[in-house]
């Protein structure tokens, strides 16, 4: 019984989780202003939403030049951090 009302919040949990994707894809962001304020998309295409490839070499611990210069740039500010 116990397996089964785990299995249920599992799947309540993916319903929540499409229910969050769904109004994040949804959202827009104001651009402009005064009487040309429009509403564009937060994300022009699905891969700024979901990168794929990036999401499948993180698993296969391959790291993108995005995610070196991340690193690299969290070692400049640790560095700042330090000296101030």
């Amino acid at each position: 019984m116990k397996a089964l009302q785990q299995k249920r919040v599992d799947k309540d949990f993916d319903i929540h989780l499409q229910a969050w994707t769904n109004q994040q894809i949804k959202a827009t962001k104001e651009t402009g202003q005064g009487k040309n304020k429009k509403s564009v998309p937060v994300y022009k295409n699905f891969k700024d939403f979901f990168n794929y490839e990036k999401r499948m070499k993180q698993i296969d611990g391959k790291t993108t030049k995005e995610d070196k210069e991340k690193k690299r740039l969290a070692e400049v500010a640790k560095r700042l951090n330090q000296r101030a």
